[in-house]
This record gives C-alpha cells, sequence and structure tokens, in this order.
C-alpha cells in the first residue's frame, strides 16, 4: 500500500499522514499526468493532481472537496473527467452530492455538482 507526506509525495512509509485511496493516470494536451486522493485515517480525503512521476504534485485548487468524506470515485471512460459523491459528514441522514471534476487542462480544473440527495441507509 503506498502513502503519502504532508508535501504530496509518494511514500511506503506507513507512519505518514495519509495512504492513497485513489490512483488514475491520465493523457491531455500530450502530458501523462496522475489524479489520486489521500485519505485521513478518519476517512476524510485530499484531491491531488501530479506528473505521471508524482512531481510537481499540489491539491487541485478546489475547497469544497478537500478534507471532506468522499466516495464512489469513478472515471468517464476514456475522458479525463471522474464523477465522486461527498458527504457533509460521516453519520445518518447527511447530504451528499456527485460531483463531476474535468482535468482537461490540468493547472484549471473544473468542477459541476451533478445530483443532491439526503443518505437516508447508514
Amino acid at each position: 500500500m503506498n502513502y503519502i507526506t504532508s508535501r504530496c509525495q509518494l511514500t511506503s512509509n506507513q507512519q505518514s499522514k495519509f495512504k492513497i485511496a485513489f490512483n488514475d493516470t491520465f493523457t491531455t494536451n500530450s502530458r501523462i499526468n496522475d489524479f489520486y486522493v489521500g485519505q485521513y485515517m478518519e476517512g476524510t480525503g485530499v484531491f491531488y493532481i501530479a506528473n505521471n512521476d508524482f512531481s510537481n504534485a499540489s491539491r487541485i485548487p478546489i475547497s469544497s472537496i478537500q478534507d471532506q468524506f468522499f466516495s464512489d470515485i469513478k472515471r468517464v471512460k476514456g475522458e479525463p473527467i471522474y464523477k465522486f459523491n461527498i458527504r457533509a459528514g460521516n453519520g445518518m441522514n447527511v447530504p451528499i452530492t456527485r460531483y463531476r471534476l474535468q482535468l482537461r487542462d490540468p493547472r484549471s480544473p473544473q468542477m459541476k455538482a451533478i445530483d443532491r440527495w439526503i443518505d437516508k441507509i447508514r
């Protein structure tokens, strides 16, 4: 299992701040990039973008998805587009928003809320 340091770099050190919960490689503008999510022990995540060798890594500059509970990350086939859920908490009856994150220009990601509901299952 891979982990991420506080400087967004990969490490095998289990004492690191968080583990990688999702990682995918995509190509845009003839450049290979990595989109990955680090997960804290309590379940919240940090969304990152980096070069293919994990250099130049940085947090995706969209505050509404950072340090939130996330789930169901899926890539739109053949596109640098990802859909995922962000939960407003980790209990019952919390709002959930489904987002669409478009990374065609990784330096300027575009995000849109595509669905919202209240979790009544937990």
